[in-house]
C-alpha cells in the first residue's frame, strides 16, 4: 500500500480513537491488539489487515469505509465534537444520551461541523 494511504488510514484510526477519548492502551484492551501495533498503524508505519480494520472499526464504532476516506475535519472542529460528546455523556437523562450517540455518529460520517453544535 502506498505510504500516503497508510498515513491516511493511521490518521483516521487516531482521529476516531481520540474522538472517543480512548488511549492507545484502551483501544488495545478493546481490540486485543498490541499497543505497539496500534501505534505503528497510527503512524503509518504498518498497514492494518482487513481483520484488524474490522476489530478497530467495531471498537471505534465506525464503518470500515471510514478508514479509507480522507479527513475533512480540522482539529478545531474535532474539538467541538469532543466537547459536545463530553457534555452530553455527563448527563444522565435519555435525551442527552441520545444526543451523545448522535454526535458520535455524525463525527464518524464527517458531516459539516454546523450539524455538531
Amino acid at each position: 500500500m502506498p505510504l500516503g494511504d497508510r498515513i491516511m488510514i493511521g490518521q483516521r484510526i487516531q482521529q476516531a480513537r481520540e474522538l472517543l477519548n480512548l488511549s492507545i492502551a484502551d483501544l488495545s484492551d478493546l481490540t486485543e491488539l498490541n499497543p505497539d501495533e496500534i501505534k505503528q498503524y497510527e503512524d503509518g508505519e504498518v498497514t492494518p489487515s482487513s481483520d484488524v480494520l474490522i476489530k478497530l472499526g467495531k471498537a471505534l464504532r465506525v464503518r470500515i469505509a471510514y478508514f479509507f476516506r480522507p479527513m475533512s475535519f480540522s482539529p478545531a472542529i474535532m474539538e467541538v465534537a469532543r466537547s459536545n460528546l463530553k457534555e452530553y455523556e455527563s448527563r444522565s437523562d435519555e435525551a442527552f444520551l441520545i444526543r451523545a450517540d448522535m454526535v458520535r455518529k455524525l463525527s464518524s460520517l464527517e458531516v459539516p461541523h454546523r450539524f455538531l453544535r
